[in-house]
């Protein structure tokens, strides 16, 4: 297939909406994101003007991306190849009338409701590393990679590594934690936390475990230290942080130190 045919056989699809937020407040109304514009170091226009990538709409992307509009983000890719099961609608924010739909076209369209503030979305329904050898992937203020599958992890690593920061999030295959990781420019990489996920071509068996609990505790996180990330006035003082909500393990945020050996970012000295 060349390129051409490639594309027309994606059909990206722009997804745009006003929002909620109307253009002169009445007297003593309240904006839909006033409550968190009141956080120290909070900045609204930085979210408004950010661009994110997102990789994969499924549990986790499809609960921070319905999140990221509600907080008033301008503007987000997104990209999924995979389409919509009924397994899927207990924890994935789908619709009977999604099954067997593309998961991007189908997240997209049912976050844009949710849009506090003049949002786009862009939904490409093909895989991610597709896009990239296709061209369809435009700069970025951060990327958010979502994918249970180390090969698109890596891949997303090594693409923005000196473009911009990305947030790795995972789920363990019991359902019982999850992590989040955030990776700058210059700084450890994927690969520096998890060296062996750079020659592991596994993909997650089918059957696996899977609560919407863990996927509302990490996409809490992602959102975050995507603020963090966004706005120099908000902080987070780790950038790894595997969590189990039962409390069965306790554990703490970490710093993960960039690795010299490291088959990613080791190159860049």
């Amino acid at each position: 297939m060349n390129n051409t045919m490639f594309l027309n056989s994606i059909r990206s699809v722009r997804f745009n909406s006003n929002g909620f937020h109307p253009e002169k407040l009445e007297e003593g109304q309240k904006s839909a994101t006033a409550s968190q514009e009141q956080l120290p170091g909070f900045n609204q226009q930085n979210l408004r003007n950010a661009r994110i990538q997102m990789i994969g709409c499924g549990g986790i992307g499809g609960s921070i991306l319905d999140n990221l509009v509600r907080k008033g983000c301008g503007h987000v890719d997104v990209y999924d190849g995979d389409d919509v099961e009924l397994g899927n609608l207990g924890r994935q924010k789908f619709f009977p009338s999604d099954v067997g739909k593309n998961k991007a076209l189908c997240g997209a369209r049912n976050a844009m409701p949710h849009a506090s503030w003049p949002t786009e979305i862009v939904a490409h329904p093909v895989w991610f590393e597709d896009a990239v050898n296709h061209g369809m992937v435009g700069g970025a203020s951060a990327a958010i990679v979502g994918p249970d599958r180390d090969s698109t992890r890596v891949y997303s690593s090594r693409y923005f590594y000196k473009m911009c920061p990305v947030l790795f999030v995972g789920i363990g295959t019991r359902a019982e934690h999850g992590y989040v990781f955030v990776q700058k420019p210059g700084e450890a990489c994927f690969a520096c936390l998890f060296p062996d996920a750079t020659t592991n071509k596994r993909a997650p068996c089918p059957g696996t475990p899977a609560m919407i609990d863990i996927l509302l505790v990490t996409a809490g996180l992602v959102l975050t230290a995507l603020d963090a990330l966004l706005m120099p006035g908000r902080k987070i003082n780790w950038n790894y942080w595997d969590i189990y909500p039962s409390g069965a393990i306790l554990t703490q945020p970490l710093t993960i130190e960039r690795r010299k050996d490291c088959p990613i970012c080791g190159k860049f000295g």
